[in-house]
């Protein structure tokens, strides 16, 4: 029997820190009032692509945890942003 490969795997913290260089300014909210998205920088983002976007550490003041979003502790709860309704 041969040994298992010592070798370690790249995982997201070996990268470099990314400096965040997006603000989320408002929370898209449907008729039932749930956060179907965000405005960052001006543009509209699905909950989704604002996640993957805090995990790469691009949004400011917010952080991941599980499958959410949240602010850092001490910042703006994102339950406070200006809402806007999403009509379909």
């Amino acid at each position: 029997m041969s040994p298992k490969s010592s070798k370690k795997r790249m995982n997201s913290s070996s990268k470099p820190a990314r400096k965040p260089d997006m603000r989320i300014t408002k929370r898209l909210v449907n008729t039932k009032r749930h956060t179907v998205g965000y405005v960052i920088n001006g543009k509209k983002y699905t909950v989704a692509k604002a996640r993957a976007f805090a995990t790469q550490g691009r949004i400011h003041g917010v952080r991941v945890v599980g499958n959410h979003i949240q602010s850092i502790p001490g910042r703006k709860k994102l339950t406070r942003l200006a809402t806007a309704v999403e009509r379909k």
